[in-house]
């Protein structure tokens, strides 16, 4: 038996200290944003062979779906520690996680595109989406990836109170706050209950507030956080009682959850975000990834999910950096020098290739000199705020 079994084995059995790091799920993370980017860029290869850019990738924006199941498994996971449920540091570390860099690029495109409107600014720094149509987008955002941060905050304030409610039961709390309000909204607009997010009747009704913040509260997109939630709960607790079961039936089930994502990625069926659409797909490749962090039947496999030279986890380390900067870099390089020059000279395989290398060069270097120090300092005020907490807590009555 070699060393990774032997870890995995020790691992399984409850020896061997866990921590929220899932070297696994860090690649899945890089694999979801190189699926994005490639489903933006597919029509650059479409220009070599007809569709053949939109056959590869079209699914491509599975990768979203899959970003939010993470999310809701990384928000449990990452509470598990009495320390980090805390709610106002637990949203400080969260909001530096993502928005620095999102304003950053909404204020970058707004100064570069003087056609954008103040009004259109204003609600894309508050993540507020930018019309009351179109369901799940809403007219994005003037940072087109931005549209689903909208979703992402509403989970991290859903998740907040799920902690503030019952910080032991905290999943449950989140999934029941999460699943009123997206359904009661759903009631207060007067339509039958919906599960698909293009199909959800925007909501119409006169309100203080801009109407598609209600619209998108009701939109079951946001039921993908609870899978995520789900899986982290039976991560958690139920590891063991999994390696249990017969190999053959695991080994089996792995092959059907394989072939079930790859029949739906390659098959040009029910396209698009949600659980009645690429949701249940995601789903899947979800379960592969996480097992192979502990069921030794993976453990072959684990050389392919890290990717040649460990690129899977390169790509997960920068992969929000990559998820947002991807679409800036396709809509000006053109006008950029040098790269604008070198990108016209090409034909459509030399772009997508240009594109792509240049996507994840400027995503890295984002990543050192933005993301990074961003990430360290939400994290040193989220101490610092648990600190002054404690001490609080722990000063006596005068």
């Amino acid at each position: 038996m070699n060393s990774v079994e032997s870890e995995l084995q020790v691992r399984a059995q409850g020896n061997l200290p866990r921590s929220s790091h899932i070297e696994s799920l860090d690649c899945l993370r890089g694999v979801s944003a190189l699926l994005v980017m490639l489903y933006h860029y597919r029509e650059l290869l479409n220009d070599v062979i007809p569709h053949i850019g939109n056959i590869l990738f079209e699914n491509g924006r599975i990768g979203v779906d899959i970003f939010f199941i993470l999310s809701g498994f990384v928000m449990y996971t990452t509470t598990q520690s009495k320390k980090n449920q805390f709610v106002l540091p637990f949203l400080v570390k969260r909001a530096f996680r993502v928005i620095p860099l999102a304003w950053l690029f909404i204020t970058i495109l707004f100064i570069a595109d003087g056609g954008l409107d103040r009004h259109s600014f204003m609600l894309s720094m508050l993540f507020i989406p930018l019309a009351n149509n179109d369901p799940p987008f809403f007219g994005y955002n003037i940072l087109s990836s931005a549209w689903t941060l909208s979703y992402e905050l509403w989970f991290y304030v859903t998740f907040a109170v799920g902690m503030l409610l019952c910080k032991s039961h905290r999943g449950l709390a989140a999934a029941a706050v999460l699943i009123g309000y997206v359904f009661g909204l759903q009631k207060l607009g007067h339509s039958p209950l919906h599960f698909d997010p293009y199909l959800t009747p925007i909501y119409a009704g006169n309100l203080p507030v801009p109407t598609q913040l209600i619209s998108q509260l009701s939109n079951p997109l946001l039921l993908e956080f609870l899978l995520g939630i789900s899986l982290a709960y039976l991560y958690a607790n139920f590891r063991k009682a999994w390696l249990g079961f017969n190999s053959n039936f695991r080994t089996g089930l792995y092959l059907f959850l394989t072939a079930y994502f790859l029949a739906h990625f390659f098959s040009g069926y029910a396209m698009g975000h949600g659980l009645t659409r690429k949701g249940l797909a995601a789903l899947a490749v979800f379960i592969v990834y996480l097992c192979a962090d502990f069921d030794k039947l993976l453990s072959k496999a684990r050389n392919m999910i890290r990717g040649p030279s460990d690129v899977f986890i390169f790509l997960g380390r920068i992969s929000f950096s990559l998820y947002i900067i991807h679409e800036p870099l396709h809509q000006y390089i053109g006008v950029m020098p040098v790269l604008g020059s070198l990108f016209r000279m090409e034909g459509g395989t030399g772009k997508f290739v240009t594109l792509c290398t240049f996507s994840i060069v400027a995503a890295y270097a984002l990543y050192l000199l933005v993301e990074r120090p961003m990430q360290r300092f939400g994290k040193f005020v989220a101490d610092r705020l648990f600190s002054f907490t404690q001490s609080e807590r722990l000063s006596p009555i005068s």
